[in-house]
């Protein structure tokens, strides 16, 4: 692999970790502008913006609807999901030869789709519980760990993904699932006590993961880890 080829693959990959913080507000100007640079020049880097953008726009549209109350919705929410792994699943199995060229990445185009026609549904989360200190028990995680904890990435898996895999990988992950959408498929995650990534090393992580439509770190932009 030659220089320049290296060099494309690295721009690709900053651009799209750049994207959401630029997206949510938290980017510097130094950052904003590198990414407006890149998308001059990458039509594929310009896509992924226009679909992240299309996707906050749903889910801040339906985030100023009515809510449910507040405790009861999380809880159902987390019921229906869990309960996909009681169900048969009809869907083709998910594979990592269906990713873009470059990243490595599971975005499915026509899944996308779909989860920008359900934005409406999943997008209630993250006004209804702002500032809300509220931890969910998830796989062995003890009671007294789930204290106050406030959610720093937005995660969606794919309809496909059956309980256990959606376990095993906040295991591997060390990350906890703290907050839900009313209808179960949109979560807010935190990093649980062992984990020993920064936020955005973790979304890295989750995005090569097959079976992940959408990781994206909410609150200020933070360096990754430096590698000695």
């Amino acid at each position: 692999m030659d220089a320049s080829f290296q060099a494309q693959e690295s721009a690709h990959a900053r651009a799209w970790e750049l994207i959401p913080w630029v997206l949510n507000g938290s980017a510097d100007a130094a950052q904003r502008q590198s990414l407006e640079a890149h998308l001059l020049q990458c039509a594929d880097c310009r896509e992924e913006m226009h679909f992240q953008q299309l996707l906050q726009q749903g889910m801040q549209q339906d985030a100023e609807g009515q809510c449910e109350s507040r405790d009861a919705d999380v809880d159902a929410a987390l019921r229906r999901f869990w309960a996909q792994d009681q169900a048969p699943i009809e869907a083709a199995p998910l594979a990592k030869e269906a990713r873009p060229r470059f990243l490595g990445l599971d975005w499915p185009r026509a899944m996308a789709a779909g989860l920008l026609l359900q934005a409406a549904a999943l997008g209630v989360l993250w006004q209804r519980y702002a500032g809300v200190a509220h931890d969910y028990q998830v796989l062995s995680q003890p009671a007294e760990q789930a204290v106050g904890v406030a959610p720093s990435i937005r995660f969606v898996p794919a309809p496909q993904m059956a309980l256990g895999d959606l376990q095993a990988l906040l295991q591997r992950h060390h990350l906890r699932l703290v907050q839900s959408s009313a209808e179960g498929q949109f979560f807010g995650l935190a990093p649980s006590p062992q984990a020993r990534a920064s936020v955005p090393e973790l979304v890295k992580a989750l995005r090569a993961e097959p079976g992940v439509l959408l990781a994206e770190p909410l609150g200020p932009a933070e360096p990754a880890a430096s590698q000695p």
